[in-house]
């Protein structure tokens, strides 16, 4: 129905567009009846369980769970084979902590008692012994040789003070003046002098590098050129040419070339066939197929002959229903 522009609302376009495009309707709560949805459909569970064959096999587990024991552990979370083990020399070294953390925990904890102190001091000394403080002990080692190699040479002398600030003056002088020359220059080794040809020579090999290697002869005609030979020419020595046994024992073909293969003769028959014993399989697999006398040889003699399986067949309540015709 179209409403007359007379009729029509000043808004109708703005009315039109608030409608919703969708309407939900209203949710309502489930109310629970007291049974669960299990999937199954009502008419599968029908009748006696006897009857119901598959729900009888899907009831059976798959997966059978054996009841939880509980079982106390008295053990201490260490294998047995990880106590009489032998660690190797990294292993024991990775497994000591840092020296570092070591010397502040020693620093924190001097005041707890000499029992954790000594146990400090003890395992900061197999700290110490690691491979990963090896560079650190062979400094401190150097450093220890040199205090005790300037221990040995210098006397146990009373030292003015006025002479050892002239010692000191006398090593910064010289410092200085060490540190006051031109920065060293690292030249190249000097190039070694070779033998050198003469001039002459090196001409002689440049004329012969400058020969070409291929040289093309030029081209003459047949009719000109002396030294050209016919290849259809037979020269006086080929004609008076006498041949020698081996020659001729090699120029007859073999006896396995000189065999003539049997040529085939269409239609021909072999002789093993015409006296051949024909089987009554043979006989019968001979025999033309019958065909029916109409044109077309798909064509039954009989189209209403019934074949005797289908005599025999015995349909199915399914078959017979669709056998039924349509009610229109």
């Amino acid at each position: 129905m179209v409403l007359p522009a007379a009729e029509r609302p000043k808004r109708l376009r703005t009315i039109l567009l608030a409608y919703p495009k969708r309407i939900t309707k209203k949710y309502v709560a489930p109310i629970f009846t007291g049974k669960f949805h299990t999937g199954v459909r009502k008419s599968a569970i029908r009748g006696s369980p006897k009857e119901n064959w598959r729900l009888s096999h899907l009831a059976i587990p798959t997966r059978k769970v054996p009841k939880y024991v509980f079982v106390e552990d008295r053990s201490t979370g260490v294998s047995p084979s990880a106590l009489t083990v032998q660690t190797t020399q990294r292993t024991d070294d990775m497994s000591k902590p840092k020296l570092r953390n070591l010397l502040n925990a020693e620093k924190a904890y001097r005041d707890l008692g000499p029992a954790i102190v000594k146990h400090l001091k003890k395992t900061t000394a197999q700290t110490w012994n690691t491979i990963y403080n090896y560079y650190q002990k062979q400094q401190v080692e150097i450093q220890r040789k040199k205090d005790a190699r300037m221990a040995k040479q210098l006397p146990l002398t009373t030292v003015n003070a006025k002479s050892e600030k002239e010692e000191k003056d006398k090593r910064i002088a010289a410092w200085c003046a060490i540190r006051a020359q031109p920065k060293r220059q690292f030249y190249p080794p000097p190039i070694e002098k070779r033998h050198i040809t003469n001039l002459t020579a090196i001409w002689m090999h440049a004329n012969i590098l400058a020969e070409p290697r291929i040289v093309t002869p030029k081209y003459k005609r047949p009719s000109i050129d002396p030294t050209y030979i016919d290849p259809l020419r037979v020269t006086p020595a080929a004609r008076s040419y006498v041949a020698s046994g081996r020659i001729l024992e090699l120029a007859t073909n073999p006896a396995f070339k000189l065999i003539k293969v049997r040529p085939i003769i269409p239609g021909a028959v072999k002789r093993s066939a015409l006296t051949c014993t024909v089987s009554p399989r043979f006989a019968e697999l001979a025999e033309p197929k019958k065909k029916a006398a109409e044109k077309d040889s798909e064509l039954k003699e009989n189209p209403f002959q019934i074949s005797p399986n289908a005599l025999k067949a015995k349909p199915s309540a399914r078959t017979k229903e669709l056998a039924k015709p349509i009610e229109r």
